[in-house]
C-alpha cells in the first residue's frame, strides 16, 4: 500500500470525480476563445450569405416590371432568415472543427 492511501488520499482525485466534473474541461479563457471564434465565423457567414442573396436579387431586377410591397417584405424577410441559418452553420463547423483537434 502506497503512503498516500494509507493516510486517505486527501490530495487524489478519482476518475469518477473527473467524470463528474465534465463541465470544467475548458478553462474561462478557452471558453471565451471557442465563443469568440463562434462569433466571429457566425459573422462571416451572415456577411457573405446576405451579400450573395442582395447580389441575386439585383440581377433579377427588371425596372419595366413594378414588384407588389409584400414581394419585397418577403424577399427581405427569406434574406435576414438565410443569411442567419448560414451564420449559425458556419460558427457549427468552426465549433466542430475545433472539437475534432
Amino acid at each position: 500500500m502506497t503512503p498516500a492511501a494509507a493516510s486517505g488520499a486527501e490530495g487524489v482525485i478519482s476518475t469518477a470525480a473527473l467524470e463528474r466534473v465534465a463541465c470544467l474541461r475548458y478553462h474561462f479563457p478557452g471558453m471565451f476563445d471557442l465563443t469568440l471564434g463562434c462569433l466571429k465565423w457566425a459573422a462571416v457567414g451572415f456577411i457573405v450569405a446576405f451579400f450573395l442573396m442582395k447580389l441575386f436579387e439585383a440581377s433579377h431586377i427588371h425596372d419595366d416590371i413594378p414588384k407588389p410591397a409584400f414581394k419585397i417584405r418577403q424577399t427581405k424577410r427569406a434574406t435576414l432568415v438565410l443569411s442567419t441559418f448560414a451564420a449559425m452553420l458556419s460558427a457549427l463547423v468552426w465549433l466542430l472543427v475545433q472539437k475534432l483537434d
